[in-house]
């Protein structure tokens, strides 16, 4: 081995590095999921539903707190012989919605599960993540009144304070 080798290896085993450490790389989430494994295996499809409905609301619990939708959902499920198998659906929009997503869960499981078979293995996941804030407000016959009516409060603002301190102290961008 060359002296040049035996010295990164060196520096290597102490720890010694020039690479620059990001605390925050992974902090972003890419997904959430969690699963449950059970010693008295899951063998009737409403025991199952009951099971993904509890996790379902856990994983959207977290994904609500830190601001995600999901456009993705995962469905895990691994069986007495420890065959696992993964399904997931796109949603149409990005989610947080109970309804939409666990309705997309029992899809899932009542196309996949197999009845015959005793499942040890449950789980819920979500993925394609991306914070609610980024996401462009559209708008629709239901909302461009909100909107118009905000404009108003906003303009009546922007008037009286013009009144009280001057029309050049604060301006509404065109």
């Amino acid at each position: 081995m060359c002296q040049q080798c035996l010295l990164l290896l060196h520096n290597h085993v102490l720890g010694n590095s020039s690479n620059i450490v990001d605390p925050n790389r992974y902090a972003k989430s890419q997904s959430i999921s969690t699963s449950q494994t059970y010693d008295i295996y899951k063998t009737s499809l409403a025991e199952m539903e009951y099971e993904l409905r509890g996790m379902t609301r856990e994983v959207l619990s977290r994904m609500k707190y830190e601001g995600y939708l999901a456009k993705t959902v995962t469905i895990t499920l691994r069986d007495s012989s420890f065959n696992t198998i993964t399904r997931q659906k796109k949603l149409e929009e990005f989610s947080d919605d109970f309804n939409e997503i666990i309705e997309v869960v029992n899809e899932l499981l009542e196309e996949y599960v197999d009845l015959t078979k005793q499942y040890r293995l449950l789980g819920i996941g979500l993925s394609g993540l991306v914070l609610k804030s980024r996401l462009p407000k559209t708008y629709d016959i239901f909302t461009v009144n909100d909107v118009m009516k905000k404009e108003i409060i906003i303009d009546e603002i922007i008037h009286n304070f013009q009144k009280k301190y001057g029309e050049k102290v604060i301006k509404r961008k065109k």
